[in-house]
This record gives C-alpha cells, sequence and structure tokens, in this order.
C-alpha cells in the first residue's frame, strides 16, 4: 500500500509540472519586453514611422519573432498604407500580414529573430485625424503571433504612444468651408483672415477630435497650433443633422483643466454679440475697422481710409478690440478722426499700454463671461472677463478665437 501511495503522489506530482510548465514559460516570456515608437511626419501628417525595438539587455534570450500593431481612438483612425523599412526587411526578413483601412498589422517570420536592442521599423499612412490616436504592440517569441507574449513597455510605464494627425490647414480666406467627418459627427470650418487681435491669419493646421456622438452628451475637441487663429464652424450629427447650441451648451478653453474629469472646467456658452449691420460673408468673425494712427490713452486717432464699407461702424457706444485689449468707444469726433474710449474692458488688462501706429482697430462679437459662474467652476474663470467663444443664437454655429473644447 505504502509502494502504490508513493507511485500516486509521483504521478501527481509530474502531472502538476506538467501543467505548471507552459503557464511558467508564458510568465516568464512576460518578464521580458519590447518597446514602442510612433513619429509623425512634419509635413505630411498622414505618414507615420512606427518602430519596434527589442530592449532587452544584452545578453538576454529575449528573442522576438512576429507581431501585431493596432491603434484606436476616438476619431475612427485607419491604416491606409504600411511597408517595412528597407533596411529592417533586410536584416529580419518577415511576411507583412495588412488589410487596407484595417486598425492593425502584424509581421510574422522573422528570420532571424529580432534580438535584444535590435529595431524594426515600419512606414505607414492612415486616413482620418484628430488627437489621441493610440498605438500598441503584442510581440511574441514565435514566428506565427504565437508562444509568449512580450510586456509593451509604454502601457507599464503609463506613457502610451499617441499621434495626433491634422485634419487640414486654415486657408484664411474667410469663405473656404471644410468639411471634417468622423463617427462622432461632422463639423463645417471657415477660418478668418484675420486674428481677434488684429494680426492676418497665416495658415496653420488644425485638428478636430469629437469624442462619442455629436448630441449626445459628445464632446468636440478643437485644436490649432496657431491659437490665435478665428474659427467658425457648424456641427451636425452623425444624420448629418444641424445641433443647435443654447445656453444649456458648455464651452472650455483655460489651459491645463480637463472637462473630462474635472467638471468645473466648462463654463457656460455665451451667446455672440453682433454688433452694427456688417455685410461680410463671415460677419461674426473679426474684421478691421480702421487703422490706428495714435494712441492717447483716452483718445485714439485713426485713419478712416483703411475703412471697409462691408464692416461699417456700429452706433456708439461699441466695443472692439486692438491687440489684446478690449476698448469702447465712447465718442468719435469725425473732423479729427478721433475716438474717446474707455480701456481695458472685462479684464483685458490692469493698466493703459498704449499701442504703436499701425495696428488695426477690429470688430468682436465675443460676450462676457457671466458676473456669477455655476458652483464649482474652475477657478481658472474669471466672473465678467472675455468668453473666448460664442454660438449663434437658435443656430448650429460656434465662434472662436482660440482653442476650445465644447460640448452642445
Amino acid at each position: 500500500m505504502t509502494s502504490i501511495r508513493k507511485l500516486l503522489v509521483l504521478v501527481l506530482a509530474m502531472t502538476l509540472v506538467a501543467f505548471a510548465l507552459p503557464g511558467f514559460a508564458a510568465s516568464n516570456a512576460q518578464t521580458k519586453h519590447v518597446s514602442l515608437n510612433t513619429i509623425v511626419d512634419g509635413t505630411d501628417s498622414t505618414k507615420v514611422t512606427l518602430t519596434l525595438t527589442n530592449d532587452n539587455p544584452s545578453g538576454s534570450s529575449a528573442f522576438v519573432g512576429s507581431a501585431t500593431f493596432s491603434v484606436s481612438g476616438p476619431n475612427g483612425l485607419k491604416i491606409s498604407s504600411v511597408s517595412p523599412d528597407t533596411a529592417s526587411f533586410a536584416a529580419f526578413g518577415g511576411t507583412l500580414s495588412f488589410v487596407p483601412g484595417a486598425t492593425s498589422f502584424s509581421i510574422t517570420g522573422l528570420s532571424p529573430n529580432m534580438g535584444p536592442s535590435d529595431s524594426y521599423v515600419f512606414e505607414l499612412h492612415v486616413t482620418g485625424c484628430g488627437d489621441n490616436n493610440q498605438w500598441s504592440v503584442k510581440a511574441y517569441t514565435g514566428p506565427s503571433l504565437n508562444g509568449g507574449i512580450y510586456r509593451d513597455d509604454s502601457k507599464d510605464a503609463g506613457t502610451i504612444e499617441v499621434t495626433a494627425h491634422a485634419c487640414g490647414s486654415a486657408d484664411c480666406s474667410g469663405v473656404t468651408a471644410f468639411t471634417v467627418t468622423q463617427p462622432g459627427g461632422t463639423i463645417e470650418l471657415v477660418s478668418g483672415k484675420y486674428t481677434q487681435a488684429g494680426d492676418v491669419c497665416v495658415p496653420s493646421p488644425y485638428f478636430v477630435t469629437v469624442t462619442d456622438t455629436l448630441g449626445q452628451n459628445g464632446i468636440l475637441d478643437f485644436r490649432l497650433l496657431d491659437t490665435q487663429l478665428a474659427f467658425r464652424y457648424n456641427i451636425f450629427n452623425t444624420s448629418h443633422q444641424p445641433i443647435l447650441w443654447s445656453s444649456s451648451s458648455q464651452v472650455a478653453w483655460a489651459p491645463g483643466c480637463d472637462p473630462t474629469s474635472n467638471p468645473g472646467c466648462w463654463v457656460p456658452a455665451q451667446p455672440c454679440e453682433l454688433q452694427g449691420n456688417p455685410t461680410l460673408v463671415e460677419k461674426y468673425l473679426p474684421w478691421p475697422y480702421v487703422k490706428l494712427v495714435a494712441d492717447n490713452g483716452t483718445k485714439l486717432t485713426v485713419d478712416p481710409s483703411t475703412f471697409d464699407a462691408a464692416n461699417p461702424l456700429p452706433a456708439v457706444p461699441f466695443r472692439f478690440f486692438i491687440e489684446h485689449e478690449l476698448l469702447l468707444v465712447t465718442q468719435i469726433i469725425s473732423a479729427t478722426n478721433t475716438w474717446k474710449v474707455q480701456r481695458c474692458l472685462w479684464g483685458t488688462c490692469t493698466s493703459v499700454t498704449t499701442h504703436a501706429a499701425g495696428e488695426y482697430l477690429m470688430s468682436t462679437v465675443l460676450p462676457q463671461l457671466p458676473l456669477t459662474l455655476p458652483a464649482g467652476t474652475s477657478p481658472l474663470y474669471v466672473p465678467g472677463t472675455v468668453a473666448q467663444a460664442c454660438y449663434v443664437n437658435l443656430t448650429n454655429q460656434l465662434v472662436q478665437s482660440f482653442d476650445l473644447l465644447s460640448r452642445p
């Protein structure tokens, strides 16, 4: 009986070892790791260079035989083409598996396998645009996406590879409409000829990301490389029905304040305040009234020869910008081309700084933030200061002069 018991114990121990070995091998592979790096081309936002590196130390037994790469994000980014770098293919070969329009691709049968410190580079093109496109990799010890799976260092470090792809470039025409369609909705944009500060627009890439579905508590993230450019855009849901802005809509622009994690980063959207009766195609975007000749503190001397009849002067009093200061016209003396003004409106400055001749006096529709903001609003927003965006009442149009997150 004792012999039989010993035999049973031996068989049980061998069975446990047999079951434990694959798990042990997988666990051991998990202690080995790879890193992923992505770079978006500086002149072609659709081009991505992706590099897989076996970043285990020299002398390690970690070798990569195959890998799968994936991208995900709110923008519906797709991979349109992928090819191995010539040097990488010459060094390791491999068979590429890819279907255009997919969100992933694989390389199998690396020979020789990628050893410690080896890298494999791919050149990709993508379709779609926007921010927060996340890339990931699964690298395997086996040649056919099999065997142990290596850790992705970027995930362990909490720094997942993220790319941003421009949706287009502002053409500064004040006329041309651009359309950006994403899974969450469609945005039609027009860029102004001038910034709110009076600078002539310079074409700049813009980035649009729709989180979830607009009209269903979705968030529209609009970002510009030149944050001062002025835009007007219309928004539509996934059925291309206009989504109207209202006093219950929200906007956010405070730097470093993320409304997706801190609701206090939102402020109520304010209606635009159109002054006068301009006949411009984009009458809600900034446009010069006249040019400054001299700034004497409480009085401005202007050059009326630069006046544009498409943007006639509103009835006094009216507001306007010079650079980043908001002023109020209290009197116009036509005989001397003099405007009497109040300075530093709505917190745009704390002391009067005169402006140089040649600056434009700019129209504006930007309203004032309420003197009392909702409880819990971030202190980064100061009541009574200039709102950096506004909506055209009872329309799906939003006007902005800065980077912005919005929720209709």
